[in-house]
């Protein structure tokens, strides 16, 4: 949906097969193969505790760098941000084409399957730039802002300097998540710091672009550094065929989902104004943070750990249906409990210049739990190693996605939020059919897995906004919010505990014990 900001996870520019992988022959001096010393669901457990922890404290800078930037910058000056990151990300599509993918998942790699993949990665990244250089002009004209063309040439230097796709699939393929998470840690913290910084000295919308390409740098830098390699390999066609074949399908599949979930900005943008895309912008943001927190987690760790088991099938069903009960339990109650505060949030938060985004965030957060449960196709399906099956039902959702988006402009921001909640609900059973064909699990087991979570955190809601309409006028509106997350906190766990003790205290396990197997 909506496009990335420098202080949304899903930024264009932040950046396993097998345990088993047989390890080619010590080619140039570097093993590709993962290590086995400690068993797989402990690894698993470890993986996802530290990419986790380090998710956390990237949102934490995140967030109060976004409490900043609200007081520095105008949501007209985020609507046009956005339009540029919509632009950037499509592009970012061809500087990876599913490259990093096929690197995890594939059973074997070699020296040459690396360096070929280094290399077409690069040239991609230096077309881009010149592309994105020569258009960017033309685009601002086409989308009715002249003020656009500089933040898209400043944003074209971010596709050249980006070279982490092959780094980051070998330290995941080794999972070695403590590197992953300190390079994504350290090179957001940056790409924060030099946003703010740049705001304040009166860059305006230049800043929202200049600290993603800061970061971008950093990252590269850094997982080329930790990974302990350089393409020092001749690329091979045989390669590229065997790369570019999987990417294909890949590749496929997200220019389809890409625009289905970032048309909005630019109808947002083009027809109803800057301002509205501001705060549409900023509520699907904050939307996003908690689902990228847990979910972002636990798919970058498990798509290797599933890759290793997709050949024994009752393990991967296990696995799946945990992964879909823990997403649950944990975003559940975030998002649901989210839209229940929505105005007061906002309106501590950020002030009231940004209370137009209260409504949006509140309806989009609704729109949460089905897409946390339909979430697992996509990885189940990569791990599977079946990319056409996940371009094909996928393609079919994202086009609902844009149907959605269609019906919902005649009404503004609000009818395009609206028009996509309802849309995450009818569009359930089409989101989870690439699982059921992969790995048999339908969409009565992934409900099943979700239900106690969901309803939960309804029950929770309900107590939430009573909280509100009884006592919002008499306590003020940070006196209310306080006491409106107790509660809810206080709600939800007790019902979990009455409605499914073992899937709460399990999640609770996990959160304790980093090293607790899987």
């Amino acid at each position: 949906m909506s496009s990335s900001a420098p202080d949304d996870p899903r930024s264009p520019f932040a950046s396993m097969a097998s345990v088993e992988t047989e390890t080619p022959p010590a080619e140039h001096g570097f093993a590709y193969g993962a290590e086995t010393e400690a068993p797989l669901a402990q690894r698993a457990a470890r993986g996802v505790a530290t990419v986790a922890g380090g998710r956390l404290a990237i949102q934490v800078a995140q967030f109060a760098s976004s409490l900043v930037l609200a007081r520095l910058l105008l949501p007209s000056q985020y609507g046009l941000a956005a339009i540029a990151w919509t632009v950037t990300g499509f592009a970012f599509l061809f500087n990876d084409l599913g490259l990093s993918s096929w690197l995890v998942q594939t059973p074997r790699i070699t020296a040459r399957d690396a360096s070929t993949a280094f290399w077409i990665n690069g040239a991609a990244g230096v077309a881009l730039t010149v592309l994105l250089l020569v258009l960017a002009g033309p685009l601002a004209s086409l989308f009715g802002h002249p003020a656009l063309a500089p933040l898209l040439r400043i944003a074209s230097i971010a596709f050249t300097i980006s070279m982490t796709a092959v780094p980051n699939a070998l330290l995941e393929r080794r999972l070695e998540f403590t590197k992953v998470a300190g390079i994504d840690m350290a090179s957001q913290v940056v790409g924060f710091t030099v946003t703010v910084v740049c705001a304040i000295l009166g860059l305006g919308a230049a800043s929202l672009v200049v600290g993603p390409v800061a970061a971008t740098g950093l990252a590269s830098a850094g997982s080329l550094i930790f990974a302990r390699w350089l393409p020092t390999a001749r690329p091979s066609r045989a390669s590229a065929r065997n790369l570019l074949g999987f990417g294909g399908h890949l590749a496929g599949f997200n220019v389809v989902s890409f625009w289905a979930l970032n048309l909005d900005n630019i109808l947002i943008g083009r027809f109803v104004g800057a301002g509205p895309l501001g705060f549409y912008n900023r509520a699907y943001m904050l939307m996003l943070m908690p689902m990228q927190q847990v979910s972002g987690a636990l798919g970058r760790v498990l798509l290797p750990v599933l890759s290793a088991v997709r050949e024994d099938g009752d393990r991967m069903r296990r696995a799946v249906l945990r992964v879909c009960r823990t997403n649950s339990v944990l975003l559940c109650p975030c998002l649901v409990g989210l839209a229940s505060v929505s105005h007061n949030f906002i309106l501590v938060a950020f002030g009231t210049r940004w209370l137009g985004t209260a409504p949006l965030l509140a309806i989009l957060c609704l729109s949460g739990p089905p897409q946390v449960a339909a979430g697992v196709s996509g990885l189940v399906c990569q791990a599977a190693g079946r990319a056409r099956l996940l371009s094909t039902w996928g393609n079919l959702s994202s086009l609902s996605l844009i149907v959605a988006i269609l019906a919902g402009l005649p009404w503004g921001a609000e009818g395009v939020c609206v028009a996509y909640t309802v849309r995450a609900y009818l569009i359930f059973p089409v989101a989870i059919m690439p699982t059921k064909l992969s790995v048999g699990l339908g969409t009565t087991d992934i409900a099943r897995a979700s239900a106690p979570a969901f309803a939960v955190s309804a029950v929770m809601a309900a107590c939430v906004l009573a909280i509100d309409a009884l006592l919002g006028g008499l306590l003020g509106p940070v006196a209310t919010l306080i006491l409106q997350i107790l509660t809810g906190a206080a709600v939800y766990i007790s019902g979990m505990l009455i409605l499914d003790r073992p899937a709460l205290l399990d999640v609770r396990t996990f959160l304790q014990r980093r090293g607790a197997p899987a």
